[in-house]
């Protein structure tokens, strides 16, 4: 299922974005690891996680949206894939990121 954002929300949303033919770098606020933050009608998301449920539809419960290119301001949907928190922490590791 797709996920419907307002107009309104979705140009806020593109506006922070700096799309090139790689990552497509948040351009606004970060959290305090670095990743891309906005606010969405019912609360503060990651910017990578809004960009999933535009382009692929909704997050399954207890799912992580991960980063191929290991960008954190990173929202291009071909950067990005499901995992479970296991895949992510297994991601992060070999990645030297832990």
């Amino acid at each position: 299922m797709k996920v419907v954002y307002v107009a309104a929300f979705l140009s806020r949303f593109w506006s922070k974005v700096e799309k090139s033919s790689g990552c497509w770098l948040w351009a606004a606020s970060v959290d305090g690891k670095g990743y891309g933050q906005i606010k969405t009608p019912d609360k503060l998301e990651r910017a990578h996680r809004v960009s999933w449920r535009i382009h692929h539809g909704m997050i399954p419960s207890g799912m992580c949206v991960l980063h191929k290119c290991d960008v954190r301001r990173c929202t291009n949907p071909e950067h990005l894939f499901l995992g479970s928190v296991t895949d992510n922490n297994s991601d992060m590791s070999t990645k030297g990121r832990n």
